[in-house]
């Protein structure tokens, strides 16, 4: 999809002119040309600015940014009353390096509006945990928020670590946040089932995956099609790597045997080449969920597949659309982490904090 120039309408006109006259309809032309200069006409009149789409999220508190404040400051109290992971600042260190990286980070996310986002994760995190839903201590970026980790979104101490908030949320650049939260694999489906209910389902859906041919699987489907013998398509796994990734087809010609299966079959070289890169699969993100504050179908196209609505776009068009996606990942370890602690807690009668356990603890080193 996209807007079409005056030389491309008028190609198309022609052709629709040209197509009416094979199938009878003859004198059209003025009708085209008045068309024609009808369009000329609106566009002409017309004014638009090609932007991304405001952010919409749900409404969190009357005073996003007030309720953020409040958490934090409940949470400065709970998470410095005892050591976390075998580590508890200092009053000193709270006072000179704890205290001005808050109020950094909560003016940055005062200034770029993204308080509700916090609110919005924090929920979600506080539900699983009140019900029992064993949570990841932090994945990816978001391990670089204080404001995170007083929140109880995170179990990472930033400052401990020297973890940098400008990888989560870069003041420089308007890109939305993205918080990567780990669930039970089990019971993901239930972190889905409560932002369907407490939101709607009509503000609630997953993100779409667009699967592109690469140069690899160009190789081995068109030759699968045109009938060439797995033999001859083999060569597809002498596709080199840079960087960890697959490069384009006319590099792979720098190995011997891809140059010599392109001079064999050029004309199957040719459809190779037109295909990479084209949509080859459209499947669902494995954890992306869409909660929007208005009804999505106000901002994209919705599908519902298998029972469940699925926005149409991929992750990136979704952003466009000002669309907020949060990653709710299935994570097979915790599962197998809460089967443990079950099982000490049914042998002991007393149920263990993993996040009171120390990192250097010393009879787990040695061993």
């Amino acid at each position: 999809m996209h807007l079409m120039g005056l030389s491309e309408m008028v190609s198309q006109v022609k052709a629709s002119a040209a197509h009416l006259e094979t199938r009878g309809v003859i004198g059209t032309g003025q009708l085209w040309r008045d068309g024609l200069a009808n369009t000329k006409t609106i566009v002409d009149s017309i004014s638009y600015v090609w932007e991304k789409a405001p952010v919409t999220l749900p409404k969190m508190a009357p005073d996003e940014f007030a309720k953020l404040t409040a958490e934090c400051q409940k949470g400065w109290r709970q998470r410095f009353s005892a050591p976390v992971f075998g580590h508890q600042p200092t009053v000193s260190d709270q006072k000179d390096l704890y205290l001005p990286r808050l109020k950094y980070e909560l003016e940055i996310l005062k200034k770029l509006d993204f308080s509700g986002y916090f609110l919005l994760v924090q929920d979600i995190v506080v539900h699983a945990k009140t019900n029992g839903i064993l949570v990841g201590p932090g994945r990816g970026s978001v391990g670089g928020s204080l404001v995170a980790y007083l929140m109880g979104i995170t179990e990472c101490d930033p400052i401990r670590f020297g973890l940098l908030f400008e990888r989560f949320i870069n003041p420089e650049r308007l890109d939305l946040p993205d918080a990567d939260l780990d669930f039970m694999s089990s019971r993901r489906h239930e972190i889905v089932d409560y932002l369907v209910q407490k939101f709607g389902r009509s503000r609630v859906a997953g993100v779409s995956n667009f699967g592109t041919l690469g140069a690899a699987s160009a190789i081995r489907d068109v030759g699968r099609v045109t009938g060439l013998s797995d033999r001859d398509y083999s060569v597809s796994k002498f596709v080199p790597k840079k960087h960890g990734a697959n490069v384009s087809l006319p590099e792979c010609r720098e190995v011997g045997e891809i140059d010599k299966f392109a001079n064999t079959y050029p004309e199957h070289w040719r459809i190779m080449e037109a295909l990479e890169g084209t949509i080859r699969n459209f499947s669902q993100h494995a954890a992306g969920i869409v909660v929007g504050g208005c009804d999505l179908v106000e901002r994209a196209v919705i599908e519902d597949r298998k029972g469940s609505p699925v926005v149409c776009f991929d992750k990136r068009m979704v952003e466009d659309q000002g669309l907020v996606k949060v990653d709710v990942l299935g994570l097979s370890t915790l599962d197998l982490i809460k089967l443990c602690v079950d099982y000490i807690t049914e042998r002991t009668g007393s149920t263990p904090d993993i996040s009171a356990v120390p990192l250097d603890d010393p009879n787990v080193l040695k061993n």
